[in-house]
């Protein structure tokens, strides 16, 4: 009978282990099912951080009043209501031709629209139904083309989206979604583009492609871009770019190409978010930075790990047992007991003391000069190395929060002998050489004495020089 009574117990933890095993297993057919939520559903529900802006903008030739639509996107705490938004520059001031000038014309007024009944083709906008917005910042000149709004309300539905804070985290070949309210969508409506502005949240479009390019465009202002295939058109500008992820890495803004002649097809940029992220920086506006985190299929598969985990435990634990109570029948052996080694304390190694720095590593006699902008005619020793920008926790040289055109972390110097290395560090608008020669992220450069450089423009330009009397 006792021998009976041993053997249910043993199959009762058999069957307790199997059941644990099942669980574990069970768990991972759950994150195989979690697995199968896409990208494109976290691109569906990133339609409610986008806004459609309409834009009263004057017709200098006439004096008349036109309407021009396009995109935006919240920012601030991801998922929840916000009242700032990003957009295009060129959406909020058109250039136009006056006397064989090309001038930037502000908008008379700048609008959110709440749905589709803000405008109507026969009366207008309805106030009622939208919301006016103050413009914080468009960038000077035509690039890098972007413009932040304060709407005067939050508007219901809308909330902020996180931005992609590392721009090498996104790759060539990665997946990526343009969102915005394209203008031909309208003309699904009413029969002509414009008659009936879709302005609701499920009137966001959604397109999808891959990252066919990351580079800079001389042409734009050296502007740095995302060349993708996701299809834009006229009325997505402003609208933001994201990744599989849902969060944005650029703002949709041209589109180059087509011609029916040759069969060229168009292609599409997005400008980077950097620049926007700088500049809400440079407003004192918070905004959520994208952080991965662990996905829900990640989690299921921890779960389903502590349960293996868990079950082993269990066998192990028999296992001890069943050795155990063979080690209680055999009393007629002596117990030897088993000397017990004691842990030792490890001594934490400090390290070494640096070393001294010797008086040419201190200073190397060369300076650098500002010739024009925030330091203007103030002269600085370089050292060793110094780090130049506006961030405060990351540079020896910082430059006031509002100095346009350079970026948190810009350029680092360090002294080589008889020279200077130059290094830009991922700036958004440039480090340049002398000869107008932008330096690429992780490039050095070679300058000596009597070598120019600038930051992001002229307006911020340096010339190296020797310590006097040296």
């Amino acid at each position: 009978m006792k021998n009976s009574g041993m053997k249910r117990k043993k199959n009762r933890a058999a069957r307790r282990i199997g059941v644990l095993l099942a669980v574990a297993l069970a768990a991972v057919l759950l994150a195989a099912g979690c697995a199968s939520q896409s990208s494109g559903e976290k691109a569906a529900q990133a339609r409610s951080g986008v806004a459609r802006v309409l834009v009263y903008q004057p017709d200098l030739n006439t004096g008349d009043v036109y309407v021009s639509t396009g995109s935006a996107f919240g920012v601030g705490r991801a998922g929840e209501p916000t009242d700032i938004f990003v957009t295009n520059a060129h959406v909020v001031q058109q250039d136009a031709d006056s006397a064989g000038l090309n001038v930037d014309v502000p908008a008379v007024s700048v609008w959110i629209l709440k749905n589709d009944l803000a405008w109507n083709p026969v009366t207008g906008l309805d106030t009622s139904q939208a919301i006016p917005c103050e413009v914080l910042y468009v960038s000077e000149g035509s690039y890098p083309d972007l413009a932040i709004l304060r709407a005067a309300e939050q508007p219901a539905g809308r909330v902020a989206l996180p931005l992609l804070a590392q721009e090498n985290s996104l790759s060539v070949g990665d997946s990526v979604f343009a969102l915005g309210y394209p203008g031909t969508s309208d003309d699904t409506q009413q029969g002509f583009y414009g008659q009936n502005l879709l302005a609701d949240v499920e009137d966001v479009t959604v397109t999808s492609g891959v990252v066919s390019r990351l580079g800079v465009a001389p042409n734009w202002g050296n502007t740095r871009i995302v060349q993708h295939d996701a299809q834009l058109n006229h009325g997505n500008s402003g609208g933001p770019l994201i990744n599989a992820d849902g969060a944005v890495v650029g703002i949709n803004t041209y589109l180059l190409g087509q011609d029916v002649t040759t069969g060229d097809q168009s292609s599409y940029y997005s400008v980077t978010i950097r620049y926007a992220m700088e500049e809400l920086d440079a407003l004192g506006i918070s905004y959520d930075v994208y952080s991965a985190g662990l996905s829900p299929l990640v989690w299921v598969l921890v779960a389903a790990a502590v349960l293996v985990i868990a079950a082993a435990a269990v066998i192990i634990v028999l296992l001890l047992r069943k050795k155990k109570n063979a080690a209680k029948k055999n009393d007629a052996l002596p117990v030897q007991p088993y000397p017990v080694q004691m842990p030792q304390h490890v001594t934490p190694t400090m390290p070494a003391p640096p070393a001294p720095v010797s008086p040419s590593q201190k200073d190397s006699g060369l300076r650098i000069q500002c010739l024009s902008g925030a330091f203007e005619g103030r002269r600085f020793a370089v050292g060793p190395q110094m780090r130049l920008g506006r961030d405060p926790a990351r540079n020896d040289l910082v430059f006031p929060a509002s100095t346009h055109g350079v970026s948190g972390a810009h350029c680092v110097l360090s002294s080589r002998g008889n020279s200077l290395v130059l290094k830009d560090v991922g700036s958004s608008y440039g480090t340049f050489l002398a000869n107008g020669r932008r330096l690429a992220a992780g490039e050095e450069a070679e300058i000596r004495e009597g070598d120019r450089f600038w930051l992001g423009s002229e307006r911020e330009s340096f010339v190296v020089v020797r310590k006097e009397g040296k």
